[in-house]
């Protein structure tokens, strides 16, 4: 369907998001050529369906300035995986840009409303046709060649209901999509009947939901052992913890233990010493009473040991005497303070 008017805009591809087959692609650099961008979903078998001709108008077109840009925004869990996303690409042989809109950003920005989404861009940027579903491929690729300026023979069908003209009948439900569906194993298979291809597609999709299943279980075995990696290395660092805390505990008692045991030593060599000065100051007054008692007895008069003369007063000063010493009180004194 072309544009009600040449005035609509592209819009932006916004920043951040992950391209494949690309680096990532900015919408005002791809002025001067013309440009298809298509909204798809690799579990969805409308997108699948118009996957071929996709494909062929990039090879055919792509010399010529074509620029066609994929996309993908998943309906589906497993399509909204990136990892499934990338096997699919690989596995459809899709090798023009896909861009991943998981948050369904660019799909905002052109008020998208279903896929397959086909948008055909001018040279300037602007809207030329759009078309929504499947269908009126050989109408895209005469647009395609208006804007390039190129006359060649259009591709042939793919299938016989995608010729120009063709009635069909209603879809069923289960042709219109299938949930999990298989990613085009065999895009352009020759076309049966209706109940065929819907059984065809069903195993398909019970067969490509398997292999998902199959990758889960896979993918949650390896987390479990990621986790229990993490569970015995957090083990070690908590045990590595209260080996710490454990020694330092040990250090700590060993330190305040031998504080004890050295101010117990102090203790007791104090207790030695006060010992000692207690014995050597009633031993000193001991000797001094002996002397007063001896001396009271002598009459106050004692020579030294060198055999002069002393005094003895009351106050326990000695002072020289000429006062003639009793040598056998002397001995006595002498031998006192001896002891």
């Amino acid at each position: 369907m072309r544009a009600p008017s040449p005035t609509i805009p592209a819009p932006p591809f916004p920043r951040g998001l992950t391209w494949i087959n690309s680096a990532p692609l900015r919408m005002d650099k791809q002025k001067g050529r013309p440009v298809l961008v298509e909204f798809w979903d690799f579990c969805r078998i409308n997108s699948l369906r118009t996957m071929p001709y996709l494909k062929a108008w990039h090879e055919r077109y792509a010399d010529a300035g074509l620029r066609v840009i994929g996309v993908h925004t998943g309906g589906f869990p497993p399509s909204r995986d990136e990892a499934e996303i990338r096997a699919a690409v690989q596995r459809l042989g899709v090798e023009y840009p896909v861009v991943i809109d998981m948050e369904l950003e660019i799909w905002d920005f052109y008020g998208n409303e279903g896929w397959p989404g086909r948008y055909l861009w001018d040279a300037k940027g602007a809207l030329f046709s759009m078309h929504y579903g499947e269908g009126a491929y050989a109408e895209t690729e005469r647009e395609i060649q208006a804007l390039l300026g190129v006359e060649r023979e259009l591709l042939a069908p793919v299938r016989p209901e995608d010729a120009e003209g063709a009635l069909l009948p209603a879809q069923t439900t289960d042709s219109t999509y299938l949930t999990f569906t298989a990613v085009a194993l065999r895009p352009e298979a020759s076309v049966r009947s209706g109940a065929e291809l819907a059984r065809a597609d069903e195993q398909d999709a019970i067969r490509e939901l398997d292999r998902l299943k199959d990758a889960r279980t896979r993918l949650e075995a390896r987390i479990n052992v990621q986790k229990a990696d993490i569970d015995a290395l957090k083990s070690r660092s908590d045990l590595a913890k209260r080996d710490d805390r454990a020694t330092d505990r040990a250090d700590l008692e060993l330190r305040r233990r031998r504080a004890d045991a050295d101010r117990k030593t102090l203790e007791e060599i104090k207790s030695l010493f006060d010992d000692q000065v207690g014995e050597m100051t009633a031993k000193r007054d001991w000797d001094l009473a002996a002397a007063d008692i001896i001396l009271s007895e002598a009459g106050g008069v004692v020579s030294d040991i060198h055999g002069r003369p002393l005094a003895y007063n009351n106050a326990h000063a000695v002072q020289p005497s000429l006062v003639a010493a009793n040598a056998g009180l002397h001995a006595q004194i002498i031998g006192l303070l001896r002891q």
